[in-house]
């Protein structure tokens, strides 16, 4: 698990790739790797790129997610000092210019993970969650085979999507051998089919024969009171917020910010078609909120 580095970058970057390269820039993405478009759009916001400085040319080498309005979840091996966040870091399509980024300072590491917890929660400065929406994370284990997709900014470059399956756990981590990554996609999150985080990526391990990438399993992180609190919290939403909720088509309700944009996948029993209703979003005081 080490940080990335360029010298290492050909060398590396062979080790990551599970048979062909299936890596999509976020906003070309037709759904052709199991997600629908419309997933991947609601949480491709709350990704970014870590970065050696708060600058648009400063080299990029980890990824990771906003988990609260000014809270950042990546690798531990990611969390260095000094470092900065990068967000809006894609093209608009293929062939057009970058998007205007925007940069947040790390001003402290929250929590570290020890050499067998491999996630660090940063804080920026600024709130960017308020801008670019924020993820939730899952409230508990991941589900062995089932789906993961990991947003992503793969060898520092543009935000990109993959998408893949649980193969099995090994220990406090999780393998997945259909779900391309790069170095640079270290500390990206390993989103389950709700939309919530169930693991950050962490170490390369395919090539062009097999193997597996690893990542760990936010379940095995019980002694966390960030991440504790965090699952606590079901909405993404500040306290006063007014949200739509509507039926999605997997039978989940999707639930939507009008002033940022965000949007959320909850679990639900309502039958398809058409929205529910308004609600307002009331902060319970104790991380968890009501609708």
């Amino acid at each position: 698990m080490n940080l990335y580095l360029p010298v290492a970058l050909s060398l590396l970057a062979l080790k990551t790739v599970c048979g062909d390269n299936d890596l999509v820039a976020v906003n070309a993405y037709d759904g052709g790797l199991g997600p629908d478009v419309a997933f991947v759009r609601a949480h491709k916001g709350a990704v970014g790129a870590v970065e050696t400085a708060p600058a648009d040319a400063a080299e990029k080498f980890c990824s990771g997610a906003l988990v609260a309005p000014d809270l950042f979840l990546t690798a531990a091996h990611c969390a260095v000092p000094g470092a900065a966040v990068a967000f809006n870091y894609e093209r608009a399509a293929p062939g057009m210019p970058r998007m205007a980024q925007a940069h947040y300072l790390v001003d402290r590491v929250v929590e570290r993970g020890d050499e067998a917890l491999d996630f660090a929660v940063l804080h920026l400065t600024g709130s960017p969650g308020l801008i670019f929406g924020w993820e939730g994370v899952a409230p508990g284990e991941a589900e062995l085979y089932g789906p993961l997709t990991a947003i992503q900014h793969p060898l520092g470059e543009d935000k990109q999507v993959e998408a893949g399956h649980v193969a099995a756990f090994n220990g406090n981590y999780m393998l997945y051998g259909d779900l391309d990554t790069q170095p640079g996609s270290s500390g990206a999150p390993l989103l389950d089919r709700h939309g919530r985080i169930s693991g950050v990526h962490s170490d390369g391990g395919c090539d062009a024969s097999g193997g597996a990438n690893v990542g760990l399993r936010l379940g095995a992180v019980s002694g966390s009171p960030t991440l504790s609190r965090l699952r606590a919290q079901h909405l993404p939403f500040g306290d006063g917020a007014r949200v739509a909720l509507a039926t999605h088509e997997s039978h989940e309700a999707l639930v939507g910010d009008p002033a940022s944009g965000a949007v959320w996948l909850l679990p639900s029993a309502q039958p398809a078609g058409g929205v529910v209703g308004w609600w307002s979003v009331v902060d319970l005081g104790d991380g968890t909120f009501n609708l």
